[in-house]
């Protein structure tokens, strides 16, 4: 048996290491260092990679933001040709008749 008379390898000081990082995130802008922040605390406190919900709010938001462009261009073209949809009672009404 052979024995290693040598003392252990001493660990880093975790304090040295956050000196380090906050060193090198200095160095970057302010908007890449809160989106490392958030991901990072997410990830810490969900276990869960916050990217795919992001992702999934990306399309959310498009498809969101296509509906109602094509709605607020069917009002125009409906305002242009004179005519009310009332979607709660299913009825279309002529502007003419209305007044």
């Amino acid at each position: 048996m052979i024995i290693d008379k040598n003392p252990p390898p001493k660990p880093k000081d975790p304090s040295d290491v956050k000196k380090k990082i906050i060193e090198d995130l200095t160095q970057n802008d302010d908007g890449l260092l809160v989106l490392a922040y958030m991901y990072a605390k997410d990830f810490a406190l969900c276990g869960e990679d916050i990217t795919k919900a992001w992702s999934n709010a990306l399309i959310n938001n498009q498809f969101v933001e296509d509906i109602y462009r094509r709605g607020y261009e069917d009002a125009v073209k409906d305002i242009e040709s004179g005519v009310i949809k009332d979607f709660y009672h299913k009825a279309t009404v002529d502007y003419e008749k209305k007044k």
